[in-house]
């Protein structure tokens, strides 16, 4: 079993190096969420791991979506859009 069962990276174009390595984490397929075209509730419901920008808010009403939520990454060095009192 790998360390996370489905994990979800937010509005960014990574390359297909990173999404491979991100892969080998993963126990199903990467999910590439786009908040423009909203989220897909039958991916929500599975996902526990997140990569996220600084540019995108985490807060409660976002994080409420995700039940199974249990990791955040950030490509930042700040946590301050991420709610991390939730």
């Amino acid at each position: 079993m790998k360390c996370f069962k489905k994990i979800a990276v937010i509005d960014f174009q990574y390359s297909d190096i990173f999404y491979n390595s991100l892969q080998d984490h993963s126990d199903s397929a990467i999910v590439r969420l786009d908040k423009a075209n909203g989220l897909i509730a039958k991916d929500i419901a599975k996902i526990d791991a997140l990569v996220c920008s600084w540019k995108d808010t985490i807060d409660a009403a976002f994080l409420n979506r995700f039940p199974n939520l249990k990791h955040i990454a950030t490509r930042s060095t700040s946590t301050k859009n991420i709610d991390l009192e939730y």
